[in-house]
C-alpha cells in the first residue's frame, strides 16, 4: 500500500531577517511618508509571523490529523472484515456456499462496506456482495494467499476508487483455505478528509483572525490611543497652541515619553517668553535711548538758538525802554509798549530753550516732598484764582525725605498744576502725594476736557502743543518729562476721577 506523503514547508527566522534588514538600513533613514506607522508595523512584525506560523503549523497539523482519519476509516473495514473472518473460515472449510453468503450479505449491509468478496485458494471467487466489476485476478488473489498476510491497498472495482482490505481465511490447521476481500468507496475517505481540511482551514482562520484582534486591541489599548493622544497634542501645539500638553498617562514608558515632551515645551515656551521680555526689555531701551539722542539733539540745538537770540533781544528790550521814556506821541507809545511785551515774552521762550537744553549733573539735596509739593501749590493759587479754579491740595502718609533736585520737582509739579489751571477754567484741581515704603507717588488731578487717546504718547516731545499759536511753546510738559526721568521716576497720563486728565509722578524712595 503507497504511503501518503505531506510536503513540508520552510519557516523562516523573522528574527534572522529583522538583524539583516536592520543592518542594511543603518546609517540611512527612511523619508517620513515611507515610515511605517506603529499599527502597521504590528501588522508585519508581529501579526505576519504569527499568519505564518499558524499556517505552517495548521497545514502540518491538518496533515497528520488526515493521515490518522484516513487509517481509522481503513481500520473500520478491517474490523468489519475481522468480524466475519471466523465464520467465513469455517463456512469454505465446510464447503457451505450459503453460509458464506449470509456472512458477505451481512457484511455487505453495513453502510460503510462497499463490496465483500470470498475466493478459494486457486484464487476462483466462490461469492461475492455487494458492488460487481473489476476484480483483482487469480493470480493476484493466489500470491496473496501464498503470502497469507492481511494486506490493505487502494485499487477501483466496478469503476470506482475503493480501499480494499485482504484476510486469509484459515482451517483449523493454520492452513489458507480462501481469501476475504472487503472494500469501502474511496469517496468515503474523500468526502471524510475534506470535511477535516475544511473545518481545519475554519479554525486556523479563526485563529488568526483572533489573534490579530487581540493584538491589535492590544495594541490600541496599551499603546495607539495614548500614542494618538501624544500626537494630538503635538499637533495641536504645530497649529499654534503653545499651551497644550500631552496626557501623561498609560505604560510608564509612554507616561515617560509624555512627561518630556511637555517638560521639553515647558522648556521652550519658557524660553520663548524670556527671549520675548529681552525683545521688549532692548525695544524700550532702544527707544528710550533713541528719545534721549532726539532729546539731548533739540536740546542742543536749542540752546545755541536761546544764546544767540539772547542777545539781541535784550538789545531790542533796552532800546524800547529809552524811547518809552521821550515824550512821544500815545500812539507810538502803545506801539513801543506791545514789542516791549512781546519781547518779554521772547526772553520768557528763550529762557525755557536754555533750561531744557542744560546739561551737566544733578545737584542732589534731601529734600521734603509733602514740603515741596505745597510751596509749588501755594505759589500757583493767585493764577488759580485769577481762572476761577479751586486749587485743592492733599497729603496722604508720613513725610518722605528723598536725596533729589528739590527746585527741579518743584518747577516741574508746578509745570503740571498750572497745565491743569489752564486746562481747566472754572473748575477743579486736585494735587495728591501719597508716600508708602518704597514709592512717593504725586498725581495732579483736573475736570477740564482731558487729553485724546490718539496724542497721549506725544504730549512729552519737545515743541508738541495743544494751545492756540501764542498761548504756549510745548517745551513745559517736556522739561517735566526729562526731570522726572532725572530723578529716576517716571511719569504718566491718565483719566481722571474728576473727569479731566491725570498726570501721575512715581518716584522710588
Amino acid at each position: 500500500m503507497p504511503e501518503s506523503s505531506a510536503k513540508m514547508t520552510h519557516v523562516p527566522d523573522i528574527k534572522a531577517s529583522e538583524d539583516a534588514m536592520q543592518q542594511r538600513m543603518k546609517g540611512w533613514s527612511w523619508p517620513a511618508e515611507r515610515r511605517l506607522s506603529l499599527r502597521t508595523s504590528m501588522l508585519v512584525y508581529v501579526i505576519l509571523p504569527l499568519a505564518i506560523i499558524l499556517v505552517v503549523g495548521g497545514a502540518v497539523g491538518l496533515r497528520e490529523l488526515e493521515h490518522r482519519m484516513e487509517r481509522r476509516l481503513q481500520e473500520d473495514v478491517e474490523l468489519v472484515g475481522r468480524a466475519i473472518q471466523p465464520a467465513l473460515s469455517r463456512a469454505v472449510n465446510e464447503g457451505r456456499i450459503d453460509s458464506v453468503n449470509r456472512a458477505l450479505e451481512a457484511a455487505f449491509s453495513i453502510d460503510r462496506v462497499f463490496g465483500a468478496y470470498v475466493y478459494d485458494s486457486s484464487g476462483a471467487t466462490i461469492a461475492t456482495a455487494g458492488q460487481q466489476g473489476s476484480l483483482p485476478s487469480r493470480r493476484q488473489v493466489s500470491q496473496l494467499v501464498q503470502e497469507g498476510d492481511q494486506a490493505g491497498e487502494y485499487g477501483e472495482v466496478a469503476g470506482r476508487e475503493v480501499y480494499s482490505y485482504f484476510i486469509p481465511l484459515t482451517n483449523s490447521g493454520a492452513r489458507i483455505v480462501g481469501l476475504l476481500q472487503v472494500t469501502r468507496r474511496g469517496s468515503d475517505f474523500e468526502e471524510y478528509l475534506g470535511m477535516i481540511r475544511v473545518r481545519g482551514i475554519a479554525f486556523v482562520l479563526l485563529a488568526l483572525g483572533m489573534v490579530s484582534g487581540l493584538v491589535l486591541y492590544g495594541h490600541y489599548g496599551a499603546v495607539g490611543r495614548h500614542v494618538g493622544r501624544i500626537v494630538r497634542s503635538m499637533g495641536a501645539v504645530a497649529a499654534g497652541n503653545h499651551e497644550a500638553r500631552a496626557p501623561v498617562a498609560g505604560p510608564t514608558e509612554i507616561a515617560q515619553v509624555a512627561g518630556s515632551l511637555n517638560a521639553m515645551l515647558d522648556s521652550i515656551q519658557k524660553a520663548e517668553q524670556e527671549v520675548e521680555r529681552h525683545q521688549t526689555t532692548e525695544l524700550a531701551l532702544l527707544r528710550q535711548l533713541q528719545g534721549s539722542e532726539k532729546l539731548a539733539a533739540i536740546g542742543q540745538l536749542s540752546a545755541g538758538v536761546a544764546h544767540e537770540l539772547g542777545t539781541p533781544l535784550s538789545v531790542i528790550y533796552g532800546r524800547v525802554q529809552q524811547m518809552l521814556r521821550a515824550e512821544l506821541p500815545e500812539a507810538s507809545q502803545q506801539g513801543l509798549v506791545q514789542i516791549k511785551a512781546e519781547v518779554r515774552r521772547m526772553e520768557k521762550i528763550v529762557q525755557q530753550l536754555l533750561n531744557f537744553g542744560r546739561g551737566g549733573p544733578v545737584q542732589r539735596s534731601p529734600v521734603k516732598v509733602h514740603e515741596t509739593i505745597a510751596h509749588s501749590c501755594d505759589a500757583l493759587q493767585e493764577l488759580a484764582q485769577s481762572h476761577g479754579v479751586a486749587l485743592t491740595r492733599a497729603a496722604e502718609g508720613p513725610e518722605a525725605k528723598m536725596l533729589l533736585d528739590g527746585s527741579a520737582l518743584e518747577r516741574a509739579v508746578a509745570n503740571l498744576v498750572r497745565n491743569a489751571i489752564q486746562a481747566a477754567p472754572g473748575g477743579k484741581v486736585r494735587v495728591r502725594t501719597h508716600a508708602d515704603t518704597s514709592n512717593v507717588r504725586i498725581s495732579v488731578d483736573d475736570n477740564g476736557s482731558g487729553i485724546p487717546d490718539e496724542i497721549r504718547n506725544r504730549i512729552f516731545e519737545p515743541f508738541f502743543t495743544t494751545k492756540s499759536v501764542g498761548q504756549g511753546t510745548g517745551l513745559g510738559l517736556a522739561l517735566v518729562h526729562g526731570a522726572v526721568r532725572d530723578m529716576g521716576g517716571s511719569i504718566r497720563v491718565g483719566n481722571s476721577d474728576l473727569g479731566g486728565a491725570r498726570f501721575e509722578i512715581l518716584l522710588p524712595l
